[in-house]
C-alpha cells in the first residue's frame, strides 16, 4: 500500500497492458521506417551518383578545385583525393556507420518523445492543493 491507502498496481513479466504493447509496436514500427528510409536513400544515392556521367562531373569539379587551390586569391584547401563522388563513397564504404548512427539516434529521440507523450496522456489523479491557505491580511492596499 502507498501512503494514500490505495493498493499499488505492480506489473511483473508477462503482465503488460494492451496500451503498453501498442506503444512498443509503434516504437519498433517507427524504427523500422527510419531504417527503411536510410536504405532507400542509399539506393537512391548510388543510382544517382554511381553513374559514368556523375563520375565525369565529379572529375571535372575535382580538377577545377585542384586548380583553384593553387591560386593565391582563394583559401588554401586540400584537393579531393577520391575518384568517386562523396555520396557514393559514403553510401558504399560507410553505410553501416550511417545506418547504426541514424537508427540509434532515432531510437533515443523517439523513446524520449514517446515517454513524454505517455506521461502527458496518462490517466492520473487530478492535482489537489493540500497546502494551508494563505492568511488574509488585515489591511488592504
Amino acid at each position: 500500500m502507498n501512503p494514500s491507502g490505495k493498493a499499488e498496481k505492480k506489473l511483473t513479466a508477462g503482465q503488460y497492458s494492451l496500451t503498453d504493447l501498442l506503444w512498443l509496436v509503434a516504437y519498433f514500427a517507427l524504427l523500422a521506417a527510419a531504417a527503411g528510409g536510410i536504405v532507400r536513400g542509399r539506393s537512391w544515392a548510388i543510382a544517382t551518383y554511381d553513374t559514368s556521367e556523375a563520375t565525369e562531373q565529379w572529375q571535372e569539379w575535382k580538377s577545377a578545385a585542384t586548380e583553384m587551390s593553387k591560386s593565391p586569391e582563394t583559401v588554401k584547401r586540400k584537393p579531393p583525393k577520391s575518384d568517386l563522388p562523396p555520396a557514393v563513397v559514403l553510401m558504399k564504404d560507410y553505410f553501416g556507420i550511417c545506418l547504426v548512427g541514424g537508427v540509434g539516434l532515432t531510437a533515443v529521440l523517439l523513446a524520449a518523445i514517446m515517454l513524454m507523450l505517455r506521461g502527458a496522456l496518462a490517466n492520473s489523479q487530478p492535482f489537489v492543493d493540500r497546502s494551508s491557505p494563505e492568511p488574509k491580511s488585515a489591511t488592504k492596499h
